[in-house]
């Protein structure tokens, strides 16, 4: 009776383990899908401004003059600051050939009480740095320098691309996000802005290998931009942060802006904040790997020079960046998996907004977000930046609502927004589950793919079903592979490979396609197996303890107890590798995916599976060894099956790139 006691306790104690455990294992994947959700990508930066049906329509539309737009301006930024958080943040807009409006709003720094000015509050820009990149692109184009349509390893001298695919990449492919590289997560910044690299160096170090075919689909790629931007650096023989300050920033009169960190940007720059606990946290300045992918540094005022130029063709007053034809081009859709969609631009990502068309880039780094925005038909645009962490929301709020408060309907042909024509398909072939593409497939970042979310697609009759976390929508076929939403008008597309299976879905002016996936890469799929497996161990840990109390007075042979006690290290090891990869995801947080490394402890964690992985092996071998001279016996095979469990964790591991060290 007290040995039925005694065990009763211990299963008890164990069931309470199992009860804690669980949680921490599983908080990751909801803090990681809240990142991707609100951050990408993914992955983040490739969100599209959506259609707000609460805004005002177009019979509501107010006079652009400066007194409306500030009272505009000063309404909503005192209410979106207060709202999300935010210290600080500017607001410029331009018309024509002026600047209409712009002002500062918050703190640039809190403890030093700074208020943000438009002329002299240095912002991190992050992504925006991409429309300089594919400016100074598009003038070596016009110049006779570049070809969109060649080889980039053909400018390359000191490194080559890897690309196992005939098609080669192409500076178009670079502008349009489509050269087919493999992401990486953790590393594209560094420590501290003191520690950047030469453009050459850190391409070399964050070299990144062609992994599906160039022009296919558009992943949003930092490293195809930086490629872009050492194809400047290469072709005019000067530094890339040269060429800029020689052929835009001193054109424009950007006296404030730099893609280095030099004393004037330093002692203007805005302090970047995370809000956490119910106060304001400062982020550290990192540097950044891929300067022309994401380094810019400017102000609001310098901002407005640039929107100035692009909405008249290249033209700041006598200065020209760009020809007419050039800057047209720029501004023109190029790639989309149909023509009637709305698709990536040269540098700018496109979309309709309540029917008016937009071209425009986001700036997402840690403790900065910002908003590019010019809408060609009504001559018109528009710049936000902010200093906290929560400046996405705050960006999309105040443009959808400042794009239909003031700009009227494209003049372009909008008419394939509203298509009604209908063909019917198998639209069987396209049912399934999609998720985006911008992920790290060769590094630790993979694991964010358990976290992000997913698309099933259904059909029903003649329509197809998109099921997603938090809602459904219904989409009709318009063309073959093109369907229009039945109630917003937009519209995704769908592409096949060579043997005509399904294999991308594309939502307008997304530049992150979705791939479909087996049924077997399913993400829910693999959390049950991560939580089955954290469940085996508890489970094969609890049943070592039982046989060493049930043996505790029983002689045995010394072998058995000794494979127990290396179960029983193996099982800890393993929980305490999954309960410390779980902590340390917690730990970075929102961070994540701006960290420049990956911490310590973590390291450290990598070292589990490789030293469990040389136990398992050492002890089946003993296993064999030993039961060559005497029969196999019951509990022999229960131990094999065991460490079979242990080698299978650590394939699994492997397949999430969690065995060994595959961050870099």
């Amino acid at each position: 009776m007290k040995k039925a006691i005694t065990y009763i306790q211990r299963f008890l104690i164990i069931f309470v383990i199992i009860a804690y455990s669980l949680p921490y294992f599983c908080c990751p994947i909801s803090i990681v899908y809240h990142m991707l959700s609100t951050k990408n990508t993914t992955i983040s930066e490739n969100k599209k401004v959506k259609s707000n049906t609460s805004l005002l329509s177009n019979q509501n539309k107010e006079t652009l003059t400066e007194d409306n737009v500030e009272k505009f301006a000063d309404s909503i930024f005192n209410e979106q600051l207060k709202k999300f958080n935010v210290p600080g943040a500017v607001f410029t807009v331009v018309n024509k050939n002026k600047i209409l409006f712009q002002k500062g709003y918050g703190y640039s720094d809190i403890d030093k009480k700074v208020p943000v000015n438009p002329q002299k509050t240095i912002f991190r820009v992050a992504s925006i740095s991409k429309l300089f990149t594919a400016t100074a692109v598009m003038q070596l184009k016009e110049r006779g320098k570049v070809n969109l349509n060649e080889d980039i390893n053909n400018y390359f001298r000191d490194f080559k691309i890897k690309n196992n695919y005939s098609k080669p990449v192409t500076l178009e492919d670079l502008l349009t996000h489509t050269g087919g590289f493999d992401e990486r997560l953790v590393g594209e910044q560094t420590e501290s802005y003191l520690q950047e690299k030469s453009l050459k160096d850190s391409l070399i170090s964050h070299l990144r290998p062609v992994i599906r075919e160039p022009g296919e689909a558009p992943q949003y790629s930092n490293y195809g931009m930086a490629a872009a931007g050492y194809i400047v650096e290469s072709v005019s023989g000067i530094p890339f942060y040269k060429y800029m300050e020689d052929n835009i920033f001193t054109l424009l009169h950007m006296n404030s802006s730099s893609f280095i960190f030099n004393n004037k940007v330093l002692s203007n720059l805005s302090q970047g904040y995370d809000y956490k606990n119910c106060k304001y946290v400062k982020v550290p300045i990192y540097g950044q790997a891929l300067t022309p992918a994401g380094g810019l540094k400017t102000t609001a005022d310098d901002m407005a020079k640039f929107m100035i130029a692009h909405l008249n063709d290249g033209t700041y007053g006598n200065t020209h960046i760009l020809n007419k034809n050039t800057a047209e081009d720029m501004h023109s859709q190029h790639f989309a998996f149909n023509k009637n969609m709305v698709g990536i631009c040269y540098g700018f990502e496109q979309n309709y907004v309540n029917g008016i068309r937009t071209i425009y880039h986001r700036g997402d780094d840690y403790g900065f977000h910002s908003m590019l925005c010019l809408i060609p038909d009504s001559n018109l645009g528009f710049f936000i930046s902010t200093n906290g962490e929560a400046g996405t929301n705050l960006c999309i709020n105040i443009a959808n609502q400042f794009i239909s408060r003031y700009c009227t309907q494209s003049k372009i042909k909008t008419s394939f927004i509203n298509k009604d024509k209908s063909t019917k398909s198998d639209l069987k072939k396209f049912e399934g589950i999609y998720r985006g593409v911008r992920y790290p497939k060769k590094e630790i970042g993979k694991l964010l793919l358990l976290m992000s979310s997913t698309i099933n697609v259904k059909s029903n009759n003649n329509t197809l079903i998109m099921n997603y976390p938090g809602g459904q929508d219904s989409y009709t076929e318009i063309e073959p592979s093109l369907f229009k939403n039945i109630k917003r008008g937009d519209m995704i597309a769908f592409k096949s490979d060579k043997r005509g299976n399904i294999n991308y879905m594309l939502q307008d002016g997304s530049a992150v396609a979705l791939e479909k996936i087996h049924w077997y890469e399913n993400p829910n799929l693999h959390k049950a197996i991560f939580i089955l497996f954290a469940l085996s161990f508890l489970c094969i840990l609890f049943m070592m303890i039982l046989l060493s109390f049930k043996n505790k007075a029983r002689q045995e042979p010394l072998i058995h107890k000794y494979h127990r006690w290396i179960i029983l290290l193996i099982c800890i090891l393993n929980l305490v590798f999954l309960l410390g990869m779980a902590r340390e995801c917690i730990a970075l947080s929102s961070s994540f995916m701006f960290s420049p490394k990956l911490p310590k402890a973590a390291i450290c964690l990598l070292f589990i599976p490789i030293f469990t992985t040389i136990l398992t092996f050492g002890q089946m071998f003993s296993i064999f060894i030993y039961h060559n001279r005497k029969s196999f016996n019951f509990i022999a095979i229960c131990y094999i099956v065991i460490y079979c469990i242990f080698l299978m964790f650590n394939l699994f591991l492997n397949y999430w790139n969690l065995f060994g060290f595959k961050f870099y």
